[in-house]
């Protein structure tokens, strides 16, 4: 049963037609990452702090991508942090930090790129998921939830949040699609906006890819990831 909010404050005033599509997801852990506008090259120093305790500093060693897995290394032995994923797979500049303690948004100070014959800028950025009722949501790669990044909001938008949710725990959404339906992967793709490509006669699915999506061609979401061709997906048809 939806109680449509708490004791002391509501969300939403009136719910109708509660017979629709609904769907549970997990909301996508709490992460924050550095990013790096250029390669580290030789000589340079990496330093900076993750709730106010700094890490070993870390020198350049080889070559940026083994600097990049010292800094990685570095990084995963800190005390606040859970886990370490080097996410840029064009550059290899970015680290994406998943923290111990889920509940709060890790804290990223002081880093900075110093000494070499150049350096390299940083960025440092908090995904704190925490969804709450009436918050628009989308997929991540995953197939989990985040609330919804609004540049994208026409493709990637697949409902609404009933109810409040932290990073890992898990959320029902009233989803903006008619039904789900098994189908299959015309090739490998990611959990979020899908077009239909085609009808597979010999195993009587319907086939969905994630290229090029537009608000025109999209025709639902994937909420599951396929690895190869032929996988089976489940996708939520867009109304």
């Amino acid at each position: 049963m939806n109680t449509l909010g708490s004791v002391t404050k509501s969300t939403f005033l009136k719910e109708v037609e509660a017979h629709k599509l609904h769907q549970e997801f997990e909301v996508q852990q709490t992460s924050a990452t550095i990013t790096f506008d250029a390669d580290l090259i030789t000589a340079n120093v990496i330093n900076g702090k993750i709730d106010g305790v700094s890490i070993a500093q870390v020198t350049f060693a080889t070559s940026h991508t083994n600097t990049m897995n010292l800094l990685k290394a570095e990084l995963e032995a800190h005390p606040s942090v859970a886990s370490v994923t080097l996410t840029d797979t064009v550059n290899n500049r970015q680290l994406t930090i998943v923290p111990v303690d889920q509940t709060e948004a890790p804290v990223l100070s002081n880093w900075a790129v110093t000494a070499g014959a150049s350096q390299a800028a940083t960025a440092t950025a908090t995904d704190f998921n925490k969804v709450y009722p009436g918050v628009p949501v989308e997929l991540t790669a995953d197939g989990k939830v985040q609330p919804l990044t609004v540049a994208t909001a026409s493709t990637t938008k697949i409902g609404t949040a009933l109810h409040l949710a932290g990073a890992g725990e898990m959320v029902t959404v009233a989803m903006d699609g008619a039904a789900i339906i098994f189908a299959e992967a015309d090739a490998a793709l990611n959990a979020g906006p899908v077009k239909w490509e085609s009808f597979n006669t010999e195993t009587e699915r319907n086939r969905y890819n994630d290229t090029s999506i537009t608000a025109t061609n999209q025709t639902g979401w994937s909420i599951d990831v396929a690895e190869a061709e032929g996988d089976e997906i489940r996708v939520v048809l867009k109304f």
